[in-house]
């Protein structure tokens, strides 16, 4: 039996004589900023409506829609990008899911801390930064109140179909948003996609194995590029590319972004999912949950139940079905999960901090 020491230089050792295929680590990183990006053609409406505003000044807002990995931040970020190198524009892009706070979204556009500030001086800081066109800005979420104040040209993504809905008819009437919907990715779109990263990623890979992925993506993972572009990197990162290295390759990817998924969950959000993973009728699992939510100092209400069920759907995590019950109609909840012991195993986390 080799001791530790022996044994990692082994396998650092075999690590470095397969990870050469890898030219640039960077390319497979969900998180980083895509070299090349795949132009969609609901991208290329963006771009008109943002060619008319850097040429008018005219504030807009826009709303994109649509699930994850569809390439909705990635696309609206090349527009912007676009603008800002061709006419000098301003671009200022806002996670909201990380700038969580109103002094943590201050700090992105004005690069300056705001504590002790009220929200109202926070906002006129943040109106005061996107005063000047050209200026665009890109939120992964709300603030339609900073569109309503500046001239700026603002694009909201979200994957809460919803979210349209609950505008308030004056925020509605004011803002007239444009709405882009970002549809699932088809076969032919990701094996472009696939192909990009493998340019700028690998420096060998076998382009049938592209064409198959990307089939199987289409078919069985709704089109996520999230899952493609991960699969490619461990079939890359093998340099294997049969039928049994892309299930394998797949296999992982899914699994490696559902979990990250589920830990991005708030406490409440992964509560609903928990119970709904248990009992698909969203009566009894709404009890459950509201009743577990009590136990520990919670609450829900079933409005607010059931837009949490619309936000995880959203995700990719289950599937709402609508069914007749008696004189009514209510919903069954299908879970997506590939494993779904997961969702108390991060639970249970929460539980315990």
């Amino acid at each position: 039996m080799s001791d530790p020491f022996s044994f990692f230089k082994e396998r650092f050792a075999y690590g470095r004589s397969v990870i050469g295929n890898i030219k640039d680590f960077s390319v497979f990183d969900l998180e980083a900023r895509p070299k090349r990006v795949f132009l969609r053609e609901e991208a290329k409406e963006l771009i008109e409506m943002l060619v008319l505003y850097v040429l008018s000044k005219l504030s807009q807002s826009v709303l994109v829609l649509g699930l994850r990995g569809t390439g909705k931040t990635s696309n609206v970020l090349v527009a912007a990008e676009a603008a800002k190198v061709e006419d000098g524009a301003t671009v200022f892009y806002v996670n909201l899911r990380t700038a969580n706070t109103y002094t943590k979204i201050y700090t992105a556009f004005t690069g300056r801390n705001g504590r002790g500030l009220s929200w109202s001086e926070l906002l006129d800081d943040i109106v005061e930064a996107c005063s000047q066109p050209p200026c665009i800005v890109v939120l992964d979420d709300l603030l339609y109140s900073l569109s309503r104040r500046s001239k700026a040209f603002t694009v909201v993504v979200t994957q809460d179909y919803h979210f349209e809905e609950k505008l308030s008819e004056s925020v509605k009437s004011s803002l007239l948003p444009h709405i882009l919907f970002f549809r699932e990715y088809q076969q032919r779109e990701l094996y472009e996609i696939l192909k990009l990263r493998a340019e700028d990623g690998l420096a060998e890979w076998d382009d049938a194995a592209l064409r198959h992925l990307a089939a199987l993506v289409a078919r069985d993972f709704r089109g996520d590029a999230r899952v493609a572009i991960r699969a490619l990197y461990y079939l890359g990162l093998n340099a294997k590319w049969g039928e049994g290295d892309i299930q394998r390759a797949l296999s992982l990817a899914s699994k490696e972004i559902e979990r990250d998924a589920l830990e991005k969950l708030l406490f409440k959000d992964l509560v609903v999912l928990f119970f709904v993973t248990k009992d698909e009728d969203t009566v009894e699992a709404y009890a459950h949950a509201e009743q577990f939510l009590r136990d520990h100092g919670l609450s829900m209400s079933k409005p607010t139940f059931f837009k949490t069920l619309s936000y995880l759907q959203g995700l990719g995590l289950i599937f709402l079905a609508k069914k007749k019950a008696n004189r009514s109609y209510t919903y069954e909840v299908k879970h997506l999960l590939a494993d779904p012991d997961v969702v108390s195993q991060i639970l249970e986390k929460h539980l315990r901090t």
